[in-house]
């Protein structure tokens, strides 16, 4: 090995040199895996649900929606309902509120509920985008039947798989996510 003091300008200028590349590569480096994590996040989806009601002396109304609160899309790749726990798989023709209800008990009250939409195996939520699941109504006059009908629906839940466009998976589970109540 070279004595330091004998080294002349030019290895200097060459040390310094690949001290500097070197520094730059790894700079490169760290500014690649930022850049490679914020894309990722940058098209993160976040889906989530709400529950509009609307009261009136007649009726109880409940909209359920499934919202992208995320800023990119979510690929969806399964829904699944549940009730009390147990994995509920509604008959493919039916209409799976109405057989969820049926489930619950609540098939000979005075309920109505219909199905508008239920993500299924490689549909798409945009970000910003939602999508109505179903509507329940709560016809029965006296308001603790009512009140007692919609404690039911407690027992169900819907669970959906979904992934980003880089193939990264999530969960969204309703039992997990709180819902705002609108209306």
């Amino acid at each position: 090995m070279q004595n330091l003091n004998s080294l002349t300008p030019q290895d200097v200028t060459a040390i310094a040199t690949l001290v500097i590349a070197l520094l730059a590569f790894g700079v490169t480096i760290w500014q690649t895996a930022v850049g490679r994590k914020h894309n990722r996040l940058s098209v993160r989806p976040k889906l989530d649900w709400t529950v509009h009601r609307t009261l009136d002396p007649e009726r109880i109304s409940l909209e359920i929606w499934l919202l992208n609160k995320g800023i990119g899309p979510a690929l969806i790749t399964d829904a699944t309902f549940l009730v009390d726990g147990e994995t509920f798989s509604p008959n493919i023709y039916g209409d799976a509120p109405v057989e969820i209800m049926n489930a619950l008990g609540l098939a000979d009250r005075r309920v109505w509920a219909s199905q508008h939409g239920m993500p299924g195996s490689e549909s798409v939520l945009s970000a910003g985008e939602r999508m109505l699941i179903a509507t329940f109504q709560f016809i029965d006059r006296d308001p603790h039947v009512r009140l007692y009908e919609i404690a039911q629906l407690e027992r169900a839940d819907m669970k959906i798989l979904y992934q980003d466009l880089y193939g990264c998976r999530f969960e969204f589970f309703t039992r997990n996510a709180p819902h705002t109540v609108g209306g």
